[in-house]
Formats: C-alpha cells, sequence, structure tokens
C-alpha cells in the first residue's frame, strides 16, 4: 500500500494536474496515477472525487463515470459493517482527514461492490493544502486496497488457531510438557482439571511429581532420567492424586524434545484416564483367580472337549479317574466311558441339547484308568458354538451310588419283613376267620343231620324238608369256601388253565344274576344290567368270567343298603377291550383301605367287630383271575355313598393258555 509520508501542498503538483493533462510533465504523472495497482482518488473539499485511476473504479467495481463526482457523503457507498467506519458519512477516513487535516492510515471499511459483492478495503487519506498556507486544506488524496482475501485467511487462521486450542485444552487426554526439573511447562485445560490446580499455579512452580502417590514418586524418579535420556516412554502407569484427594489411575506416553545441539528442552507427554479400565482389569484378574480356585479344585473334574476330545482339564478329573500329568489331553472322550455302546448313546442324547443351548445332565457308571467302574454325576454345557466347544463337570458319585443301594436294600429288607410279619398276622387272622367260616356251616350240617337222625322230625312234615335245605345249602356255602381256596392256591402257583371260548356276554351276566337272584330278594337289593351292544360276542373263559362276576355282584348285594340297586355295566375300552362295571349305593369304603383290597385275607371287618361274612379271599382271587388273563382290576369308592368295582380284560383271547402265560396287562 502506498503512504504519503507528509501532506502535499498545492504548489508541490502541477497546476491542474490533477485535472487535467496535456505537457510532458502531466504525461508522466497521468502515466503514474494510472499504473498504480492500488485505487488512489482524489477528493476535492467538499469531498466529491474529483479523480481516479482504473485501479480505485475496479476495485469498487463501479465504471469511472459512476466514480467522478460521487462524494463520500453519498449513500450509495452503501456501508456493510456497523462496527466499521461507514464509507456514507462523516467518519470516512476521507472526511475526517478533510475536517482535521489530519492523516488517517490503515482504516478498514467494509463496502458493497457492485458485481463483486461485499469486499473489505484498508484506507489511508492524506489531506492536500495551498503553498501559501499549510492550514488551509483543499482537498484529499486518498489510496485503497481490496484485503478482503487476508482478512478471510486471517480469519481462518484464527478459526483454526481456536479450534486447535480447544482440542489441546479439552481433548478428553491430558497433555503437558514437563522441564528438566520436571516442573510444569505447559498444560493443558483437562490435565489441570485432573490435579485439581489453575495454571498460575502450575506453570513453574509445581511439578507431576508433586501429584503422585508415594509408589508412583518412585515410578516417575526411575523413568525420568531415562526419559532425558532421550528414551520413548510408553504405557508408565501412576496414580495421580489432584489437590482435593481425588485418586485416579493414568497411563502416560512421553519422549523428549532437544535443541539443534541434541540437548534436553523439555518433555512431550500425553496422559490417559485408564480408572475404570485399571477397576475393570482388577476385577478380571480377581475374577480370574475365583475361576481358577474354582475350576482347578479337587472335588469337581472338569473337561473341556472339542470334537469329543480333551483339550484342557482340570486336577480333579485326573483324581477321578487314576490319570497324572497330560496323559488325557488329547484323548478322545470314549477312554473314560465303560464301551462304545455306552459312548454313543451318551453323544446321541446330549449333543442335540448342547447345540440348542439347553444343558444336559445324567448320572452313569464310567470306567478308570485302571479299568474298575466309577458312578459319575455328569453335566455338559456349550461354550463355544463357533467350534463347538463343550464344558463338562463330572462328580464322582460312588459313595453315594454305594449308599443309596445299601439304603435300597434295607429297605427293601424292611419292607419284606413288614411284608412277612403283615402277612403272618393276616395268615393267623385268616386260619381265625376260616376256622369261624368253615365251623359255621359245619355246625349246621352237623347239628341239622344229628336231629334228623333221632327220627324226632317226620320225614314228611315241612320242618323236615326245611332240615334238609339248611344241610344243602350250609354244604354248598362250605364246598364254595374250598374252592375259592383252591382257586388261591392254583392261581398262586400259576398252574390254573384258560379255556377262551366264544360267548355272549349278556348270557353269562344273566347266569350270573340268577345265581343270586336270591341272595339279593333276601337283601331287598335290585339289579340293573346294561350291557353295550359292541361286547356283546367275546371270547373268553366262562366259568372264570362268571366267578369275576359272581364275586363283583354278590359283594355289592352284601354291601348294600336295603332298598337299594347294583348295576352292572359293560362296554368297549379301547382296541379289543372289555371293561365290566359293577357299582352300588351302600356303605361304601375308606381311601385308607382301598390300596389293600385286592389283597388275599383282607376284609373289611374283623374279629368282633365283623358284621359281614366272607374270608376276605374273594377279591384276592378276582385280581388273579384278571391279570392272568392280561387284565386289570380297580375300584372307586366314597364312604357311606357307594363303590364301583371294574374288570378289564381283552376280549378277544384265542387259545388256552396257564395263568403265567397270559398277555402283559395294559397300562392303567
Amino acid at each position: 500500500m502506498t503512504v504519503l509520508a507528509s501532506p502535499p501542498t498545492a504548489s508541490s503538483l502541477p497546476s491542474g494536474s490533477l485535472l487535467r493533462s496535456g505537457d510532458a510533465q502531466n504525461n508522466l504523472l497521468d502515466l503514474v496515477f494510472n499504473t498504480l495497482t492500488e485505487g488512489l482518488v482524489v477528493q476535492g473539499r467538499d469531498g466529491s472525487i474529483l479523480r481516479a485511476n482504473q485501479a480505485a473504479a475496479d476495485v469498487l467495481g463501479l465504471s469511472m463515470d459512476q466514480l467522478l463526482g460521487r462524494t463520500s457523503l453519498d449513500p450509495r457507498w452503501q456501508a456493510v459493517h456497523p462496527n466499521l467506519l461507514p464509507w456514507p458519512g462523516e467518519d470516512h477516513p476521507a472526511m475526517v482527514a478533510l475536517r482535521t487535516g489530519q492523516a488517517q492510515y490503515d482504516q478498514i471499511m467494509g463496502v458493497r461492490a457492485p458485481g463483486l459483492g461485499q469486499r473489505w478495503l484498508s484506507i489511508n487519506a492524506c489531506p492536500m493544502r495551498d503553498e501559501g498556507s499549510t492550514d488551509v486544506v483543499t482537498g484529499v488524496v486518498v489510496t485503497f486496497v481490496d484485503v478482503t482475501e487476508r482478512l478471510n485467511l486471517q480469519a481462518q487462521l484464527k478459526d483454526t488457531a481456536a479450534r486447535l486450542q480447544d482440542l489441546y485444552d479439552n481433548a478428553p487426554c491430558g497433555y503437558h510438557m514437563l522441564d528438566g526439573n520436571g516442573k510444569y511447562l505447559r498444560i493443558n485445560a483437562t490435565g489441570l482439571s485432573w490435579i485439581g490446580c489453575t495454571r498460575e499455579q502450575t506453570i513453574g512452580c509445581l511439578g507431576l511429581a508433586d501429584f503422585l502417590s508415594e509408589q508412583s514418586q518412585a515410578l516417575f524418579r526411575r523413568n525420568f532420567p531415562r526419559l532425558k535420556a532421550g528414551e520413548y516412554l510408553e504405557g508408565v502407569e501412576l496414580d495421580l492424586i489432584s489437590r482435593t484427594g481425588q485418586q485416579r489411575r493414568v497411563s502416560v506416553n512421553a519422549s523428549a524434545i532437544v535443541d539443534a545441539d541434541g540437548q534436553f528442552v523439555s518433555t512431550r507427554s500425553v496422559m490417559f484416564d485408564i480408572t475404570e479400565m485399571a477397576r475393570m482389569r482388577e476385577a478380571l484378574r480377581q475374577l480370574n483367580v475365583e475361576q481358577n480356585a474354582m475350576l482347578d479344585n479337587e472335588l469337581i473334574g472338569m473337561v473341556k472337549l472339542r470334537d469329543r476330545q480333551a483339550i484342557w482339564k482340570n486336577r480333579a478329573l485326573d483324581r477321578i479317574f487314576g490319570y497324572e500329568g497330560d496323559e488325557m489331553l488329547g484323548q478322545p472322550s470314549r477312554l473314560i466311558y465303560l464301551d462304545d455302546q455306552s459312548h454313543r448313546a451318551l453323544g446321541e442324547a446330549a449333543y442335540p441339547t448342547l447345540k440348542a443351548g439347553g444343558v444336559y445332565r445324567t448320572q452313569m457308571p464310567m470306567r478308570r484308568k485302571d479299568g474298575s467302574a466309577v458312578w459319575i454325576d455328569l453335566c455338559g454345557v456349550v461354550i463355544s458354538p463357533e467350534n463347538g466347544d463343550s464344558m463338562w463337570m463330572m462328580v464322582d458319585i460312588t459313595s453315594l451310588k454305594q449308599a443309596e443301594a445299601e439304603r435300597l436294600e434295607s429297605v427293601a429288607t424292611a419292607a419284606q419283613n413288614r411284608q412277612l410279619v403283615e402277612s403272618n398276622r393276616l395268615k393267623t387272622q385268616f386260619l381265625a376267620n376260616m376256622s369261624h367260616e368253615l365251623r359255621t356251616p359245619l355246625n349246621a350240617v352237623i347239628g341239622f343231620s344229628q336231629i334228623l337222625q333221632t327220627g324226632s322230625v317226620a320225614t314228611d312234615t315241612s320242618k323236615h324238608e326245611g332240615y334238609l335245605k339248611q344241610i344243602e345249602a350250609s354244604g354248598q356255602h362250605l364246598l364254595q369256601l374250598i374252592e375259592t381256596m383252591l382257586d388261591f392256591a392254583e392261581l398262586e402257583s400259576g398252574k390254573m388253565e384258560f379255556h377262551p371260548v366264544a360267548l355272549r356276554l349278556s348270557e353269562v351276566v344273566a347266569d350270573v344274576v340268577s345265581m343270586v337272584q336270591a341272595k339279593s330278594e333276601t337283601y331287598g337289593v335290585g339289579i340293573r344290567v346294561d350291557l353295550n351292544s359292541a361286547v356283546e360276542h367275546i371270547h373268553l373263559d366262562r366259568m372264570r368270567l362268571r366267578q369275576v362276576l359272581l364275586n363283583y355282584i354278590g359283594n355289592a348285594i352284601k354291601f348294600s343298603h336295603r332298598g337299594g340297586t347294583v348295576r352292572v355295566l359293560a362296554r368297549a375300552q379301547d382296541d379289543g377291550w372289555l371293561r365290566i362295571e359293577v357299582g352300588d349305593d351302600g356303605i361304601g369304603i375308606s381311601a385308607a383301605q382301598l390300596p389293600g383290597l385286592f389283597s388275599q385275607f383282607h376284609q373289611l371287618s374283623q374279629g368282633a367287630n365283623k358284621k359281614f361274612e366272607g374270608t376276605g379271599m374273594g377279591l384276592a382271587v378276582v385280581r388273579r383271575l384278571v391279570e392272568a388273563q392280561g387284565g386289570r382290576v380297580g375300584v372307586e369308592s366314597t364312604l357311606g355313598k357307594g363303590s364301583v368295582f371294574h374288570a378289564a380284560l381283552p376280549r378277544l383271547q384265542s387259545t388256552s393258555h396257564h395263568g403265567d402265560e397270559g398277555p402283559k396287562p395294559a397300562a392303567t
């Protein structure tokens, strides 16, 4: 930019030389005027532009005609920045120079140049005076240059510097420089916040060691000479303690800055807050210690398998199976199984569950190194689905299994003993009951026979006939008791034979009902029969089926209330099965008595409290008769409301067989 060292006078310029040209001197001045690269204008006393060079017109985006004649007060200059001197107005540098007679230098102004947009100008304005009077200002010479690009670059540099400073100060890590004594030469805002001091308190006064724990101070003293000697330090961990007592774990990377002679000047250091990472690392270390303690224990054997091959195991596994060192590593898991079949079976059972993300657990015998068996509680889980790694926990439960076997044996022995005691008790009770049951009809036979032998009863009287009937009934009852005992003995020995034949169920039921008709009339009990047509034609042993029905229906009559009804129902069940039900509305059976109801020698009333006749063998014979033919029996009862007994049999038995050769009972 051209700067006028002193105000020009009117005599210093040829008369009219700035306004016109003509002679050689003026031509020279015109040449200089027009070849200046700066904008140059000459303004008169009123501020109007008397002359301007082309550079001025180009900078302002005007033609020469548009420029000449304007004044600094012309509103067409359009000031663009309120903080800068406005172009139109009394504060324009040209007007200030005219008014005060003082030159104005390097005044920055903004204009809107037509076609060029907003531009920034650096303006110099120098007043002109008459040669004879230095106090009289006759005009002003104004020079200016376009500094828009320079100002833009300065603004960009300032913004960049601000951004860099912000990045330096507010980075998530601490930056600092230390001198040869370890004192702070420079530190960013993050570092200051970590030590809890101001910049004024820190620079040149305090050093990094002032904020370290005792142990970290010792570490700093060992490493700082190495740093000054030019060694790069990386990942040095220190405990930093602020003035307020807040402690954090930091990791420091540092190098040395040296001068041209290689002499140490300062450090350049970056510090990272690794407090949380250190806490997690310590937690992981502690967890690793705990896991190792759990994994490498002496109680629970653990093995990691890949493709059913051991790639890791603990000491407990060696102890359980009798191996040492690394003998088991690299070996297939088949090594500890009893045989190929058990190894294959476990794989087929376990691995589908493991692949689905489940846990597989079982107990099984396995094999030690010496070939002996060991019972193992085995639990497996997949720990790496990508490569199929699985972890297996194994507990030696051999002693538990032995104790369990001994306990079960003891329980079984105790149960057998109780059963023997109960059996002896029931047999004793049965013998007492049987002696009573046998003695009653025998006494009747003997008594009535003796009466008839005396001849005191005429043969043609109804009394004589009644005695004979009593003898016959008592004999029949005695025969039935003996047949029941024989049947039970035959069933117990497995030698009873069954002879299935084609039957009509309705005929068998009608036959049985007629046999108990007299008894039902005596007890005042009705009988209702309901047979499904689907089970009319069957193939069973007629005599044994009738024996079952006689027991069920006879008991139902015996335990019914007078005026009650015994219901006989038959229907198809499942595929090829016959279900017969005999129900009553009688006294019912308590829940406590139901489990032993089909046992031999069992009676609902016994001893002095016995109210009903019988040996207690009838239902036991029924159960064995039905089960010997592959069937099953059962009862449902409510005390005081009656009972329903049922028997389920395969309704089409094709051949004769012994009781111990029948089909398996169907599942209940």
